[in-house]
């Protein structure tokens, strides 16, 4: 195997070991999640953020799909992981 050809292995292994290289988050999605990492529920984001319950629905199955995660307790664990929540600071009303 060529350099050429090992690095494009090597590029393409480590994109889809870390969904976040591949596909980055936008401003909103960010929000979105860091959101759902709080324990806000639906409702609650779409009121906080001026949005329809469907929008919102909408930004979190993008994120499930852009991040393989397909369930609410792997968006928080992944908004964790992120450092996009701290679990020191208290939840915001």
């Amino acid at each position: 195997m060529t350099a050429a050809v090992r690095q494009k292995v090597v590029d393409g292994f480590s994109r889809s070991q870390n969904p976040d290289a591949r596909q980055p988050l936008t401003p909103r999605q960010l929000e979105i999640l860091r959101l759902i990492g709080e324990g806000h529920g639906t409702k609650e984001i779409a009121h906080r953020l001026n949005i329809s319950v469907k929008t919102v629905d909408t930004h979190r199955a993008e994120l499930m799909e852009r991040l393989k995660i397909y369930d609410v307790a792997g968006l928080v664990r992944h908004a964790i992981r992120m450092g996009i929540v701290d679990l020191d600071d208290p939840v915001q009303n």
